[in-house]
């Protein structure tokens, strides 16, 4: 019996120490993005498995290095893709839903993200080539009426509907690969979302997501008028970053 007992302690133990290696301290400026990331990948690792319950609120926030209303933010937002049940009480938490039960949108977004396979962290990666040499392309390059273009694409993106921001992100993302003025970076962008737009239309349409989105939008239309090119560039990964995240994190 000793002996058994000191070898589930030796399991816990390793479940413990595999739990702090996934929700280790985060460094990105991204913090709701990455922490969704975090958690789906704590779960997508079997680290906390179905049926399985997160640590509390309190404890992600120290691994994670964030604030607990980030934590909170984050977990709504698993809830709402269906991946957690959240109950309340002594013996609630953030419960793991077994991956065949979830909401319909959650289920089609890791559907498309097996259908990639492999391939999506080529695309991704391709991504990362692409769309921020278009951001600084552009911001080299914008004259007066891009400029008015990519402002009128920004404030319609955010007076869309939650169901027409997904159109509405594309297109500023394809006007920003126009006015870069390359061809072949344009074919890549379009490339890139074409691939991607399965996985983009299935994921849930999250509010605190959507609010992230636009600020990062606000800070990468800025720098391209302001023909500032390293600004737009890095504008654009920290946006590329936070989309991974969530595609890691939902789907």
């Amino acid at each position: 019996m000793a002996n058994q007992d000191r070898g589930e302690d030796r399991i816990d133990a390793a479940g413990d120490a595999s739990l702090e290696l996934v929700l280790r301290p985060i460094r990105s400026r991204n913090l709701f993005e990455e922490t969704v990331g975090r958690l789906g990948q704590a779960m997508q690792l079997g680290v906390v498995p179905a049926g399985g319950r997160f640590p509390a609120e309190r404890d992600l926030a120290e691994m994670l290095g964030v604030s607990r209303v980030t934590v909170r933010e984050a977990l709504r937002a698993l809830e709402q893709a269906g991946r957690i049940e959240l109950k309340r009480g002594r013996q609630g938490g953030a419960f793991v839903v077994p991956q065949s039960a979830g909401s319909p949108s959650a289920a089609r977004a890791r559907k498309a993200v097996r259908q990639l396979g492999e391939s999506l962290d080529d695309l991704l990666e391709y991504r990362w080539a692409v769309e921020p040499a278009a951001a600084s392309l552009a911001a080299g390059k914008a004259g007066e009426d891009d400029v008015a273009l990519l402002l009128e694409l920004f404030e319609a993106s955010q007076e869309a509907t939650p169901d027409g921001f997904r159109a509405a992100d594309t297109q500023l993302h394809f006007s920003i690969a126009e006015v870069a003025r390359s061809p072949l970076i344009a074919s890549g962008v379009a490339e890139v979302q074409a691939s991607l737009h399965e996985i983009f239309h299935a994921l849930p349409i999250l509010s605190e997501s959507i609010r992230h989105s636009h600020d990062q939008h606000r800070v990468l239309v800025d720098a391209i008028a302001a023909g500032e090119r390293q600004q737009a560039r890095e504008a654009m990964e920290d946006h590329l970053l936070a989309s991974e995240e969530l595609i890691r994190g939902l789907g």
